[in-house]
């Protein structure tokens, strides 16, 4: 795996389509994986499971900082590069 792709999110239930959206279609010459570490409870974790099942999903009923849901993502990736994004925002397409 040559990245993996850390989003931190807390109640990002109007936001979270949008951004998997966006980093999933990343037209890359290599695969990547994507990781949402989620500490809300707006509902976002469900529609990452439901809509979004290549995604990695980390869940915590503790809310986490977007410091820990990062690092947490992070320990589980097999990536040779980090890429981060926050959960409210839409990656261009390249």
């Amino acid at each position: 795996m040559r990245a993996s792709v850390l989003i931190p999110s807390y109640q990002s239930a109007a936001t979270i389509r949008a951004c998997l959206a966006s980093v999933c279609a990343q037209d890359l010459a290599e695969s990547f994986e994507v990781f949402v570490s989620d500490s809300g409870d707006d509902g976002t974790a469900a529609i990452v499971e439901r809509e979004f099942p290549q995604v990695r999903l980390i869940t915590s009923t503790e809310r986490m900082d977007p410091a820990l849901a990062r690092n947490r993502a992070a320990a589980l990736a097999t990536g040779m590069i980090l890429a981060f994004i926050d959960s409210d925002c839409v990656a261009q397409p390249d």
